[in-house]
Order: C-alpha cells, then sequence, then structure tokens
C-alpha cells in the first residue's frame, strides 16, 4: 500500500467466500488464527489487523467494512452487518519484514456467512510516498498459526476432504 494521500488512515481488505468459511468453521474449534508478514516506512507506527464476520446475505457483503474511520489510534466503525471477531491491538510493525500473528481468535457471532481479513494504518501521521507491505496472508482453523504454505486450489481443496457443507442454514 503507497501513501497518496497524506493523514488519512488506509487499509486492505480481503474476503472469503461462505463455502470457504462454512469449511472454515466445520474444521475449526471454535477458534481460527491470523498470520501475515509486513514491512512499513518508519512513520507508520500504528498497523492492526481483524478478522470480520459478515451476518447479511452469503457471499454479498459490502466491499467497504469501514463506517466511519475516528480518530486517531481508534478503531474504526464497522459497516452495517460486520462485527468484529477479535479485538485489534498495534501490532509495532517495523520496518523490516518480520511474522505478525493474530491467534486463537473465537468465530462467534451469529450467522455469520462470510468472513473478511482487514489490515490497516490506525494513525493520521502518514505522508505521501509512505508504504505498508503486507504478503502471506493466512487465516486458518485452530489457535495456533502455522508456517505460511504456498499451495495451488487443488491442493488446499483436497486437504480439507470434507463433503459439500449446506450453506442454506
Amino acid at each position: 500500500l503507497d501513501v497518496e494521500t497524506g493523514n488519512l488512515k488506509f487499509g486492505v481488505v480481503t474476503f472469503i467466500e461462505a463455502r470457504d468459511v462454512a469449511r472454515l468453521f466445520a474444521n475449526a474449534t471454535g477458534a481460527v488464527s491470523l498470520s501475515f508478514k509486513a514491512k512499513a516506512s518508519s512513520s507508520i507506527g500504528n498497523v492492526k489487523a481483524v478478522v470480520l464476520a459478515w451476518d447479511g446475505t452469503a457471499d454479498s457483503p459490502t466491499s467497504d467494512v469501514v463506517s466511519a474511520w475516528g480518530a486517531d489510534g481508534v478503531t474504526p466503525t464497522w459497516a452495517t452487518n460486520w462485527t468484529a471477531e477479535n479485538v485489534p491491538a498495534n501490532l509495532s510493525v517495523t520496518t523490516s519484514w518480520a511474522s505478525y500473528s493474530v491467534l486463537n481468535i473465537a468465530l462467534d457471532t451469529a450467522s455469520t456467512k462470510n468472513l473478511a481479513v482487514f489490515v490497516w494504518n490506525d494513525d493520521l501521521t502518514t505522508t505521501v510516498g509512505e508504504f505498508l507491505r503486507i504478503a502471506d496472508v493466512q487465516l486458518e482453523s485452530g489457535s495456533v498459526a502455522t508456517a505460511f504454505e504456498l499451495q495451488s486450489y487443488e491442493e488446499s481443496l483436497a486437504k480439507l476432504a470434507l463433503p459439500d457443507v449446506d450453506l442454506a442454514g
């Protein structure tokens, strides 16, 4: 992420389809873990990560998960139908690549249809030309994060080895 407008918060979100969420729930022991690698410009000092649950219509989440960004260092207000599954905390991202994780996230929002992973800069002191780099994002079942594995879709699907899950319920 390259800062093009200074003094604003910014982030990146990715959405998980309902069928994959159902499989995550089927494999999970009530928890998931998020891990990724990141590095940032020296003045970007407050990077946070959250797993969000969508309880609206399956595979039709709103593309903007933030309703209001809020003040410097304050977690945003989430858009309608989005609920944070973990309490975001400053991860103290540095200027060198490092691994970060948020472990043992309880998936406890009733009627969750989709999930989203959102990583953002939560301060208002950025200037044009600064950056936040994020790589090797992994959301997985369980209370611990395993090493990142680059897999094809077929390899990932074969590991699940689950029958089709009814998404209507």
